[in-house]
């Protein structure tokens, strides 16, 4: 295909119809569920993981060129500069009471056959 597609939705949604597939057969071949397939043509808030890409890829029979272009688009629909499907490590929370057993014994040690 010669025409750049940024947005992985549509560009999924015209490789199944230029491949004359129905979502149905696509979902069959790929080893998805229907439901996964509708939602990352229709956007529905579904990030598309590498393994998700290289099935649907596989299933398509894409050439070289189509299925970079497929990877190209879902790594920017995941706004991913690295590897496809690794996010970002968030900040944990801080726990909420202190750790069990610290108290002001520091230091003290007691032998395990003394408990």
């Amino acid at each position: 295909m010669a025409r750049e597609v940024s947005s992985f939705r549509v560009l999924l949604k015209q490789l199944r119809l230029a491949a004359g597939l129905t979502q149905e057969a696509l979902t069959e071949r790929a080893g998805l569920s229907a439901k996964a397939v509708s939602d990352l043509e229709r956007n529905h808030g579904r990030t598309p993981r590498l393994e998700t890409v290289r099935l649907l890829a596989g299933a398509l029979e894409l050439a070289a060129e189509d299925r970079a272009r497929l990877l190209a688009a879902a790594r920017c629909e995941n706004g991913s500069t690295g590897s496809l499907g690794i996010q970002p490590l968030r900040d944990l929370p801080r726990p909420l009471t202190p750790l069990i057993g610290r108290r002001c014994g520091r230091g003290r040690h007691v032998p395990v056959a003394a408990w």
